[in-house]
C-alpha cells in the first residue's frame, strides 16, 4: 500500500483555528508573526494511492490501533520541535476528509483538539519545554471499548465488554447505540 502525504490547505487551517477558537480557547492563540510562542500544529493529509481515482474509497488511509481513523493527533517529541515542527503534530485521512460535511469535519476537528492538553506548573504558569516551545500531553478518551462480541457471550458478566456495557447503560440508558449493526 502506498501513500503519500501533503500539508494541510489554507481552507482545512482556517477550519482550525476556528474550531479551536470555538471550543478549546484554553489551547490559546495559535501561532502567529506577532505571538510567536503560541502553539503550533503541524498537520499532514494522508492519501492511499489505491483510492486515487477510485469512486469509493477503496481501503482506509490512516489506521489507529487496528482500526480505520479520520485522523490522529500526537505531540511532537522535543527533537522534533527543535528541527521547526509544530507542537502538535495532526495526520488526516485526505480521502474521506474531502468526502464529509462541514459538521462532521469540526466534529472531528473537536475531538482531536479535545485530546491536546497544555501542561501547567502548581502555580498555573504553562510550562515550557527547553526549545521555549509550550508543553502539551495528549488526553486519553472519556471511554475507550474494545469488545468482541464472542467474548462477551461465552463470558457474560465476568467480561469487560459486558461490565462496559453495563456502565454505559446505567449512565446514558442504552446498550446498544443506534445505528450500530452486527460487530466487523
Amino acid at each position: 500500500m502506498s501513500k503519500y502525504f501533503c500539508k494541510a490547505d489554507g481552507q482545512f487551517m482556517a477550519e482550525l483555528v476556528e474550531v479551536c477558537q470555538q471550543y478549546h480557547r484554553r489551547l490559546g492563540e495559535l501561532a502567529t508573526e506577532s505571538k510567536p510562542l503560541g502553539l503550533t500544529f503541524s498537520v499532514l493529509m494522508v492519501h492511499d494511492e489505491k483510492n486515487l481515482d477510485a469512486d469509493e474509497i477503496l481501503l482506509p488511509t490512516l489506521m489507529h490501533h487496528g482500526a480505520p481513523a479520520l485522523a490522529k493527533v500526537r505531540a511532537m517529541p522535543t527533537p522534533f520541535r527543535a528541527h521547526g515542527l509544530g507542537d502538535v503534530e495532526l495526520l488526516v485521512d485526505g480521502d474521506r476528509w474531502k468526502r464529509l460535511g462541514k459538521p462532521t469535519r469540526y466534529a472531528v476537528l473537536d475531538h482531536e483538539l479535545t485530546h491536546v492538553e497544555l501542561v501547567f506548573d502548581d502555580a498555573g504558569r504553562l510550562q515550557r519545554d527547553d526549545c521555549g516551545r509550550p508543553k502539551v500531553q495528549i488526553r486519553p478518551h472519556d471511554w475507550q471499548f474494545g469488545w468482541f462480541a464472542e467474548v462477551a457471550e461465552r463470558h457474560g458478566t465476568a467480561s469487560i465488554e459486558v461490565q462496559q456495557a453495563s456502565m454505559i447503560q446505567a449512565n446514558a440508558g442504552q446498550l446498544l447505540f443506534p445505528g450500530m449493526g452486527e460487530p466487523a
